[in-house]
């Protein structure tokens, strides 16, 4: 059943809530001629940011493909209101949906390899995370990822960064929430500069130190 495919999460304090569909067999969902999807008629209305076939960062489900812009026929779901059918890039066989008149969707267009570069050229100049109350450090980290400012993600690497090499000189590890936002961080920041520049994943951290050091004289990590 198409359902079993499906997992449904409602936003909080939203009235309506809006709704985000994730479909963990994109396949079952292609082959589905029944109830739950239907095509968008484009004519409901709605400030369409983005087209079909772009690439986009939303939250943290990261870079996805537009695959389509379209109506859903579902129980919760405003037949008349179009959502974004997007695949995440680094989640394969999943589909994320969101409603394209929603005004916090944190979603944004990938970055042209003219601003990737550009934003190399920044980042000795990105000042770290500033936190005053240790309590709140974690929800510093989450709201910086959760942004999609790649500034952001960078502060926050610097962040973390320098905690981490500031830990290691006193004999100590660095801690797991740390280490948890730190790979996120990179994971969203490497991913993207990758994608638009060509490169390898893996290769962008030594590539951006190099970059840096060999330009400014700087050894900045990010």
């Amino acid at each position: 059943m198409f359902t079993d495919t499906c997992r449904f999460f409602f936003t909080a304090n939203v009235d309506p809530p809006d709704m985000l569909l994730i479909v963990q067999e994109a396949a079952e969902l292609e082959n589905h001629t029944g109830p739950c999807r239907v095509k968008a008629s484009f004519q409901s209305g709605g400030n369409i940011m983005f087209k079909k076939g772009e690439y986009i960062i939303y939250g943290r489900s990261g870079i996805c493909k537009i695959e389509d812009i379209t109506q859903l026929s579902i129980s919760g779901a405003d037949k008349k209101r179009l959502y974004y059918e997007l695949t995440p890039l680094n989640i394969k066989g999943n589909r994320v949906y969101f409603p394209v008149d929603k005004k916090d969707a944190n979603a944004r267009k990938v970055i042209t390899e003219q601003e990737a570069w550009a934003l190399l050229d920044e980042i000795p100049n990105i000042e770290e995370i500033g936190v005053t109350n240790e309590k709140l450090r974690e929800e510093s980290y989450k709201q910086a990822l959760n942004s999609c400012d790649y500034r952001q993600w960078v502060a926050v690497i610097k962040t973390l960064y320098q905690r981490k090499k500031a830990r290691i000189a006193q004999g100590k590890k660095i801690g797991a929430t740390d280490e948890r936002y730190l790979k996120m961080a990179e994971d969203a920041l490497y991913g993207e500069l990758a994608f638009v520049m060509g490169k390898n994943r893996a290769d962008m951290g030594p590539f951006i130190f190099h970059y840096i050091k060999d330009k400014d004289g700087a050894e900045t990590v990010v």
